[in-house]
């Protein structure tokens, strides 16, 4: 699967391969760009099978939907806008409808603080695999961060302000993901990339033993509201109000969790080259300021960051433009 090439030609268009999926044995799913185009691939055996545009046989959903496709990973799942823009449909297997509305709502407390996308019931739709939520105004902190126009304080500013006053949310009703679980993610992710380097296997298990022995040092039992995947591309900046995007993930977590995940997001857009470094410091600094506001713990706060970086360098392995950067943060 290291094989795979950052860029292929089908139909005469150039599709660069932009992810991949790693699974245990059989065809490995790709999600193919071309401008706005997005298609689904198989990648076995050193080829790509490339679905037809709208088609996916795990997700009947797509067949025939309007719109324009924004992500797919093939035989999971997919994100279509709609036509006009005010909607976005995200599309799984029709089994997993009902969890998707499930999250949704259990994220429901996100919105006291931020804009959320509205679930658009439809039953027949939901019958498919097709969950509509509303479009949201503005453009992504990812976007925000390799502009260089507008105040770079002014997103980060209102995002400390809504994550404070989100601080003390009840996290009943929320599906607990404490320390023992995100190490059983971390094993997953080293699991993954040590099936992919076999010949660093060891020292990528060793990696992942030291930062289990972190998350398992001193866990904290406070649990908050967590959106447990948060980063620049989740969040939306309209110049007034901020948007939180795929609260699929809600969970109640350590309060280090969400704020680490984001920090190490950061920097890992320093080292891509996609941030300017006076536009990644405004975004450290802010989250400094909430990390303290909220009474995170700076050993737990380490212990997550070691934790998203080893699992973010297990994750872009499977990128093909990345497999360099991922590599070397994995194994130096």
């Amino acid at each position: 699967m290291i094989g795979l090439p950052e860029r292929v030609r089908h139909r005469g268009l150039e599709w660069t391969v932009s992810r991949a999926w790693p699974v245990a044995e059989g065809p490995v799913p790709v999600e193919l760009r071309a401008g706005h185009r997005v298609r689904g691939a198989w990648w076995s055996s050193g080829r790509l099978a490339v679905a037809p545009a709208g088609e996916d046989p795990a997700l009947p959903g797509l067949h025939g939907i309007t719109g324009d496709v924004v992500s797919h990973r093939p035989g999971k799942r997919a994100v279509v806008r709609a036509p006009d823009g005010t909607a976005y449909l995200k599309i799984v297997r029709p089994k997993k409808a009902a969890a998707v509305i499930a999250a949704a709502e259990r994220a429901a407390p996100f919105g006291t603080a931020f804009a959320v996308p509205a679930l658009e019931r439809d039953t027949d739709a939901e019958g498919r695999g097709v969950v509509r939520f509303s479009a949201l105004p503005g453009s992504t902190l990812h976007a925000w961060g390799a502009s260089d126009h507008g105040d770079p304080h002014a997103p980060w500013a209102a995002w400390h302000d809504a994550w404070i006053a989100l601080a003390g949310t009840d996290a009943a009703a929320a599906t607990p993901h404490d320390a023992a679980a995100e190490v059983a993610v971390v094993w997953e992710w080293a699991g993954h990339a040590a099936r992919a380097l076999p010949v660093d296997g060891d020292a990528i298990r060793r990696r992942a033993d030291a930062v289990q022995a972190r998350l398992l040092r001193h866990p904290s039992s406070r649990l908050v509201l967590a959106h447990r995947d948060l980063h620049d591309k989740q969040l939306l900046w309209d110049g007034d109000r901020l948007g939180l995007l795929d609260v699929d993930t809600v969970s109640a977590a350590e309060p280090e969790l969400d704020l680490a995940n984001l920090k190490e997001h950061v920097d890992l857009r320093a080292e891509q080259g996609l941030w300017t470094p006076a536009r990644a410091d405004v975004a450290r600094t802010w989250i400094d300021r909430t990390a303290y506001a909220v009474g995170a713990d700076p050993e737990r706060m380490a212990a997550y960051r070691a934790s998203t970086r080893l699992r973010l360098a297990c994750l872009y392995l499977f990128r093909p433009r990345w497999r360099g950067w991922a590599e070397r943060a994995l194994l130096t």
